[in-house]
């Protein structure tokens, strides 16, 4: 069985060995990804109940699907979108501090939407998708936080103190708010970035087109580049700074 867990929702079966998938992005909330060729057309829920986190912390990687993190006064609990060739098939496992699905039969699977209901703080968080908007709120994570999605926005409230944070999307959105840390990176290949209420030594934003907006923060060193896009920049301290657009304005700097 893995490590603190027990079943809320199912029994866990024995686990079974995934390696050698290749998953490919597609579909949407009707039908499922691509996985060693063949699409996933059936999908069921699954809620894990964990006793405590992982010391490893916890690390989800899906196919495509919302990813979101938020506090509770329940139990550390997950709930996730299992998608699988036959119905009832896949299982939800977390271990070793990853989330991940198995097969009772040996068939493809792969993981979907997942909601996290923490009421611990997190020894360190990784999300990522190739699909889908990224969000956490009000909940601890004492080391790094990694959020990471092809195509959606992320949003990043209320951390408090972490380790490094370090937050990308291809296409989309992405916002930091109410964070202390010793350094954020945040990317977006096309998309406005926000910064707001963040205490931290060096903070890395970069958009190819988008505005840029930092307000309200205390930073040591501050890097602010978009491609297409306006810089603004408002009730900030900071030691050293480098903003620069390709074509836009720059204020507050």
């Amino acid at each position: 069985m893995p490590r603190a867990l027990l079943p809320l929702a199912v029994l866990l079966l024995p686990l079974l060995p995934s390696a050698g998938c290749v998953v490919v992005i597609g579909g949407d909330s009707r039908s499922g990804p691509w996985v060693d060729g063949r699409r996933l057309a059936e999908r069921h829920e699954e809620v894990l109940l964990a006793g405590a986190w992982d010391p490893a912390g916890l690390a989800v990687e899906s196919a495509f699907g919302d990813l979101r993190v938020e506090p509770t006064a329940g139990e550390n609990r997950i709930r996730v979108v299992l998608w699988e060739e036959v119905p009832g098939d896949a299982t939800a496992v977390y271990e070793n501090g990853r989330l991940s699905s198995r097969s009772r039969g040996g068939l493809r699977t792969a993981l979907g939407e997942v909601t996290v209901f923490a009421r611990d703080p997190l020894p360190s968080l990784a999300l990522a998708t190739g699909q889908g908007d990224l969000a956490l709120g009000g909940v601890a994570v004492a080391g790094n936080v990694c959020l990471r999605t092809g195509q959606g926005d992320i949003d990043l409230a209320e951390l408090g103190e972490t380790g490094e944070v370090a937050i990308s999307t291809g296409q989309g959105d992405a916002a930091v708010a109410g964070a202390t840390c010793a350094r954020v990176e945040v990317r977006t290949g096309q998309g406005d970035l926000a910064l707001a209420r963040v205490q931290a030594g060096e903070v890395e934003l970069t958009t190819g087109a988008g505005d840029v907006e930092v307000d309200s923060c205390q930073l040591e060193r501050l890097a602010v580049r978009t491609g297409l896009g306006d810089i603004d920049v408002r009730n900030t301290h900071y030691g050293t700074g480098e903003l620069t657009t390709g074509l836009g304005r720059v204020r507050g700097g």
